[in-house]
């Protein structure tokens, strides 16, 4: 693919999923050609939520039970009919029952908040069913064993406002007009900082198994190098003083570890650029060449190193100004490029903040590209399929201005 689409020595990193497929390709390639991988962000949260259930018994058993009413319902045409007029007499709209699902980002956060919000048509549901024909009397002494006590609805409520960041976070993290790299690790870390702590036992559990899990999938100290670019390079994220308090396993703050990755890039770039533009070399003899070289080096270390000084240090004199670039981090580049002249830094900032930290947009072109090749296209050629899913990518991107 690399090769396909003329990508060699372009790449500085790949968004893939957990697979163990697509994590092996991403490892034996970017060690042969210096490209990094980046876990989905995503799907890992997805997992911290599962696992975290599955380790919280009494948070499980909340679960099973909504996922098992919900079950019921949609199973169930006698249910459903129940349920139905009862929404319209008591909510005044129709809601359909959800299901979970493994490969579908926030299905237990959706189902359950469902269940919630249909509680009460639920337990009259219960009441009409007991009290009907001998199908509809099985189906509620069935539905009797899934309904949720006080206690469990109030816990069932507390695990939904746990989950209920996580989600938002997986809509953000998976848009494609936002920075979502540079701000990952920092969105993630403070999930539940506004919540208060629950009150039931079981979202309690639930609580500390993520905040565990989070530790274990998100490690401050193995954040990868090209995040640690991104993050420097969001002004925002310099602003917040997201890096000062975080420190390597070594003992190394983050925030120097960070400005030497940054420094390192820049160099390769400005000499890259250097190269590209350099006029056909001239003979010379052996000292020169290595004199000359050597000089070349020191310059660009030099200049680079003036440049994210002079960054650093227009975000500290007025860090306040600099939190409106947040989510557009873009913006704040395109100013300092017209009117400070980094172009340069400008130029390398927009390579590092356009990582996604999820793999959603090409799995949404997965989706898009079975939709466009349909039974009913079978004739389509290999070239007129890429240009139109090509095609779409580019209006989508259009319309975001993101081109």
């Amino acid at each position: 693919m690399v090769q396909t689409w003329n990508l060699q020595g372009k790449l500085i990193c790949g968004t893939t999923d957990q697979g163990s497929n697509m994590k092996s390709a991403m490892l034996t390639y970017g060690a042969t050609d210096n490209i990094h991988w980046i876990p989905c962000a995503s799907h890992r949260i997805q997992l911290c939520i599962n696992k975290g259930v599955e380790r919280t018994p009494a948070a499980k058993a909340i679960v099973e039970k909504c996922r098992s009413t919900s079950t019921l319902f949609r199973n169930s045409s006698v249910a459903m009919d129940i349920n139905n007029r009862l929404q319209d007499r008591m909510l005044g709209k129709r809601c359909k029952f959800l299901t979970t699902n493994v490969t579908r980002w926030n299905s237990e956060y959706d189902m359950a908040s469902r269940v919630l919000l249909l509680k009460d048509t639920i337990r009259e549901s219960h009441n009409s069913l007991v009290s009907g024909s001998r199908e509809a009397k099985a189906k509620g002494a069935e539905l009797g064993r899934y309904l949720l006590d006080e206690e469990e609805g109030l816990a069932l409520k507390e695990i939904i406002d746990l989950l209920k960041p996580i989600a938002a976070f997986t809509h953000w993290a998976g848009s494609l007009d936002r920075s979502t790299t540079s701000q990952m690790y920092h969105r993630v870390f403070s999930l539940f900082s506004e919540l208060e702590p629950p009150d039931s036992a079981a979202a309690h559990d639930l609580r500390v198994q993520l905040d565990n899990l989070i530790q274990e999938y998100f490690p401050i100290k193995d954040i990868p190098d090209v995040v640690l670019i991104a993050i420097y390079l969001n002004p925002a994220c310099v602003a917040l003083k997201m890096l000062d308090s975080l420190r390597t396993a070594d003992g190394t703050p983050l925030r120097a570890k960070a400005l030497n990755l940054t420094l390192a890039a820049l160099e390769k770039f400005k000499e890259e650029k250097a190269r590209q533009n350099a006029p056909p070399p001239q003979p010379q003899n052996t000292q020169e060449a290595s004199f000359t070289i050597v000089r070349g080096m020191n310059s660009f270390q030099l200049e680079a190193l003036g440049t994210l000084s002079n960054y650093a240090s227009t975000i500290a004199n007025d860090p306040d100004n600099f939190l409106k670039y947040k989510d557009s981090p873009q913006a704040f580049w395109i100013k300092m490029q017209q009117e400070r002249g980094f172009q340069d830094l400008a130029d390398l900032a927009r390579s590092y903040l356009c990582i996604q930290a999820t793999s959603a947009e090409s799995e949404r072109l997965f989706s898009k590209a079975g939709l466009i090749l349909s039974p009913l296209r079978t004739r389509l050629s290999d070239t007129n399929f890429s240009n139109l899913l090509f095609a779409r990518s580019f209006y989508k991107l259009k319309k975001l201005d993101i081109i």
